[in-house]
């Protein structure tokens, strides 16, 4: 959208804003995307994504709609990643500060979603009718889907 941005971030922001079944989601992506600087390099996308989601992690925290299996944290948090923060305690206020280390963060997710830590499974045919894959991606005249899975522990 404005002069030459990452291929990959630039496909996420138009899916989103095209395709997402929640409009109101897409909406607010949309709005915080156009916040922040769009990403030129590979990198800098895994960061601009990476952004956008703790954002809305962060404005969804405590929302009736959270799922308390998966609660809407800033990761990843010092358990997954205790080199990607800093976290400093103010002794007058007794504020937690976090503080990302930026290339240690971009590293530990290229890491997370590397090719050897997505499994792929292919389902058989019949196994789920292709209304069932709407969250996953469907392929061949059968219907059948294949699932993709990403592994949190590398």
């Amino acid at each position: 959208p404005y002069g030459v941005v990452n291929p990959v971030a630039n496909a996420i922001r138009i899916y989103v804003e095209n395709f997402f079944s929640c409009r109101d989601c897409a909406n607010h992506f949309i709005i915080a995307a156009n916040s922040i600087p769009y990403p030129n390099t590979d990198n800098d996308a895994v960061f601009w994504l990476w952004t956008l989601h703790n954002r809305a992690n962060g404005r969804l925290a405590k929302d009736i709609s959270e799922d308390p299996e998966y609660p809407k944290i800033q990761w990843p948090s010092t358990d997954n990643c205790p080199d990607c923060v800093n976290e400093s305690l103010d002794i007058f206020s007794g504020t937690v500060t976090k503080m990302w280390n930026v290339p240690m963060l971009i590293n530990y997710i290229k890491e997370i979603y590397s090719e050897s830590n997505i499994e792929q499974n292919d389902l058989t045919p019949g196994a789920m009718t292709s209304s069932q894959c709407i969250d996953l991606l469907p392929v061949g005249s059968q219907g059948e889907c294949r699932a993709i899975f990403v592994s949190r522990n590398p």
